[in-house]
């Protein structure tokens, strides 16, 4: 019910990202495909799911696939859990561990948020490897396929193909299981999961990249997804900026009480080396975690919740710290008070307000749609066939006014700051199509240029209280 998207929501939701995604649907229905007709640097998987949301219902379809997916997400947070606590404690933990959607969900619809699923499965098929009793040689025997390891590069491709900085999860626990396998010499083991790890992931990218090569895109898949991310995600940003937000992404005591917990049982059980080894390993996972998300010097609240899968483990380990105190008499009542810290300092400030936000919505549900100006203009102004052109990052417009995009780029900013050619190549593709309406929103990457568009080419304000062009 957090999503802007949910079917009680009365407001046109406006978020920059997902807006995006819904138009690329948009492009998509209408015949077209990403990359080619339309510009984003997402992961293609990302935009298969916005066209399922669509073909739901183009409103509110796209929320329906995104409360699967987080029914989903939770149950594992929750399984994971329950591999080493009660079902009592469980839920606390998936409580607490979710909190963190309370800051980072900002409108949803993101890469992040379906990726939350896919590493939480991947998560619990890692903690099954690592943490279990058996030796792993004797779970294989002679087979030469293991069916979780399928699923978890199943889950591993998917991720891939939403957003590559998602990944850290896999790259650093298959460096822990090569490390693992290698030590103890389980060398056809190790063949088992590399072989099943590698079928799981070609039966998701398989048909993905083939639907890209047969649709003329892959090599636009490649510059825009690849070349332009990296672009995007270097830049000039210093590492002390990077250091920064790394600190602002670690601030919240969610995140921060994990980190303390992990370096805590890595003191307590330094004794004990199997363990010793996998909780190191498993701090360097948060580490990596934590410099990805940082790695844009971005604050983007959002770039955070990847940091939710790693965090049910910690949490775990912090109840097991509780429960190992010396002293039975101690155990429980130690185990209440931290659940009830954890109840009342992250789980209730964080889910109560948002509640009462659903309930609000729901309340509100039978209230006439909000009234937007500029897209009931366009609706008025415009048949179904004309093309528009918004300028900046506002593309929520063509996706309530079911118009497309009069330019290959739908949004400039911030992709014109990032390159400035994108900024001369939308103009100059602008003067060619000369669309009927041009909006110019508040976040204009173009500045004087675009004036002067306007000017040359004859658009005049349609009215000194709406920010649209026309001929």
């Amino acid at each position: 019910m957090q999503s802007p998207l949910n079917p009680f929501y009365s407001d046109i939701p406006s978020q920059t990202d997902s807006s995006v995604f819904r138009y690329v649907a948009q492009e998509m229905h209408a015949g077209h495909m990403p990359y080619v007709d339309t510009f984003d640097h997402k992961g293609p998987l990302l935009y298969l799911i916005n066209y399922l949301g669509y073909l739901l219902s183009p409103t509110f379809g796209i929320w329906v696939v995104e409360f699967i997916f987080m029914l989903v997400a939770i149950y594992f947070a929750y399984r994971i859990a329950k591999r080493f606590l009660p079902r009592a404690l469980s839920l606390i933990v998936a409580g607490t561990v979710f909190s963190l959607l309370a800051t980072t969900f900002e409108g949803g619809n993101l890469a992040e948020e379906y990726a939350l699923p896919l590493q939480l499965i991947s998560m619990d098929i890692f903690l099954r490897f690592f943490l279990s009793h058996k030796d792993y040689r004797a779970q294989v025997g002679r087979q030469v396929l293991d069916w979780q390891f399928m699923v978890c590069g199943a889950c591993f491709a998917a991720t891939l193909l939403l957003r590559p900085n998602l990944i850290t999860i896999w790259l650093v626990c298959c460096v822990m299981i090569l490390v693992n396998c290698l030590r103890r010499k389980a060398f056809r083991q190790l063949a088992c999961i590399v072989l099943s790890f590698a079928i799981g992931g070609s039966i998701v990218a398989l048909p993905i990249i083939l639907w890209l090569v047969l649709g003329g895109a892959f090599t636009a898949f490649v510059d825009s997804y690849f070349l332009f991310n990296f672009q995007y995600s270097g830049g000039s940003v210093s590492n002390l900026d990077r250091v920064q937000t790394a600190i602002t992404f670690i601030s919240p005591i969610v995140v921060s009480l994990a980190f303390v917990a992990m370096i805590a049982q890595i003191y307590l059980q330094r004794q004990k080396r199997e363990s010793l080894w996998f909780n190191i390993g498993y701090v360097i996972l948060m580490a990596v975690a934590l410099a990805f998300v940082s790695m844009s010097a971005r604050e983007y609240q959002h770039y955070n919740m990847s940091m939710l899968p790693i965090l049910v483990y910690p949490y775990c380990v912090l109840y097991g710290l509780v429960r190992n105190i010396k002293g039975q008499t101690g155990q429980p009542a130690v185990s209440i008070l931290l659940s009830l810290y954890l109840t009342s300092a992250i789980i209730l400030p964080a889910w109560l307000p948002l509640s009462n936000h659903a309930l609000e919505d729901i309340k509100n549900r039978h209230q006439p749609p909000f009234s937007n100006s500029i897209i009931e203009y366009i609706v008025t102004h415009t048949s179904a066939d004309d093309r528009i052109s918004v300028v900046g990052n506002q593309d929520y417009i063509y996706v309530y006014t079911d118009r497309l995009s009069a330019s290959y780029y739908s949004y400039q900013y911030p992709i014109a700051e990032i390159n400035p050619e994108i900024g001369d190549r939308y103009l100059a593709e602008l003067a060619q199509t000369q669309p009927k309406l041009i909006v110019v929103s508040a976040d204009n990457p173009l500045g004087n240029q675009l004036w002067q568009f306007l000017q040359v080419n004859h658009y005049h304000q349609v009215s000194t209280d709406l920010p649209i062009y026309s001929k």
